[in-house]
């Protein structure tokens, strides 16, 4: 006889729930790496690291909305912005050198 009790299950098994944290702990480094990779591209190249902000945004939502299962959605919105906060400040801060004063005033 099969055993469907899998099947019927609401909740996860303990090895479903570790599938899934570590699904998001590698979108959290992975859009980590991609903040960190864009503001190392502005600091160095300077117009291309605005350029590139709105597909390093989109590609941040989607890894992190696409790979976290087992968080809540405001949860999930929280951690997004807070990518998105950080990115900015890292803009403003590293990005362009000296041709942007206007951003910091």
């Amino acid at each position: 006889m099969i055993n469907n009790n899998r099947f019927l299950s609401l909740y996860p098994t303990q090895t479903e729930t570790f599938n899934y944290e570590t699904k998001t702990r590698i979108a959290i480094i992975i859009s980590s790496l991609i903040i960190l990779a864009n503001l190392i591209n502005g600091h160095f190249f300077a117009p291309n690291g605005i350029l590139f902000t709105p597909g390093a945004l989109t590609m941040i939502t989607l890894v992190m909305s696409l790979d976290s299962r087992n968080i809540r959605p405001i949860n999930l919105s929280g951690i997004v912005t807070r990518f998105i906060i950080l990115h900015d400040i890292g803009i403003k801060l590293y990005s362009g050198g000296g041709h942007d004063k206007e951003s910091l005033i």
